[in-house]
């Protein structure tokens, strides 16, 4: 499992750091970029999903996973550097791993 997640995060960068336009990448026509502050802001308050992993690819773009200890509900955001957000994937049943730890 931990392997997989690795691996579709790394594809989600790679795909990002393309150097597409975010909204051509990840929105599609029902989702529309909307600020990182409102993607953050709705997140936490319409599914009280946190912050748990942040990543910057090499083309600045900004990789979140949210997730609810609560509901058990997590999303999946990527940001471009101009501060818009779209939503890559999200579920409703998901857990945290422990974190990993150094060698």
């Amino acid at each position: 499992m931990l392997k997989w997640l690795a691996s579709s995060l790394l594809l989600m960068v790679v795909t990002v750091a393309q150097g597409h336009p975010i909204e051509e990448v990840y929105c599609t026509p029902d989702v529309k970029a909307i600020t990182h502050d409102d993607a953050y802001t709705r997140l936490q308050k319409d599914l009280g999903e946190r912050p748990t992993f942040r990543g910057l690819s090499s083309d600045g773009h900004l990789l979140e996973v949210y997730f609810s200890h609560t509901s058990g509900t997590w999303t999946v955001v990527v940001t471009d550097q101009h501060g818009r957000s779209c939503s890559v994937d999200g579920g409703t049943k998901g857990h945290i791993i422990n974190p990993l730890k150094a060698p």
